[in-house]
């Protein structure tokens, strides 16, 4: 199965996101390939990340000048780039729905999810209507 990763979103930045289905990071996701699911998560100013909206990932490469300021009004190094972005059948919190004991709630923008949680939230139907 391909990596799912995690990708946590500020809301004011989530639309945008969606629609040139590109995400900006400071760094390099470190493993992530081509047909890997990229799972976009709104953050929440209380609770878990709520899993809105998912993409293939297509590619990551250094930001052109002034393209994530034009795009999201601040400077990030890499652009993450992704394809058929799509709306999940069923917004969802990963760190509610895990089974594993992984804290998807604490850390920095991305994570790479535990191949028991991405196991579960496929078999629920938690990431249609791409997996």
């Amino acid at each position: 199965m391909a990596n799912i990763i995690l990708l946590r979103t500020h809301p004011e930045n989530l639309k945008r996101v969606v629609e040139v289905q590109k995400h900006a990071l400071k760094g390099q996701l470190t493993r992530a390939q081509p047909g890997d699911l990229l799972l976009l998560a709104e953050m929440r100013t209380s609770g878990p990340a709520l899993a809105t909206h998912a993409m293939w990932f297509r590619n990551q490469r250094l930001a052109k000048p002034g393209e994530t300021e034009m795009l999201w009004g601040k400077s990030w190094r890499y652009v993450i780039e992704g394809e058929d972005c799509r709306t999940l059948d069923n917004p969802f919190s990963p760190q509610e729905a895990k089974v594993s004991s992984e804290n998807y709630g604490r850390g920095g923008g991305v994570v790479y999810l535990a191949v028991e949680d991405a196991d579960e939230f496929c078999r629920r139907g938690l990431l249609r209507p791409l997996l």
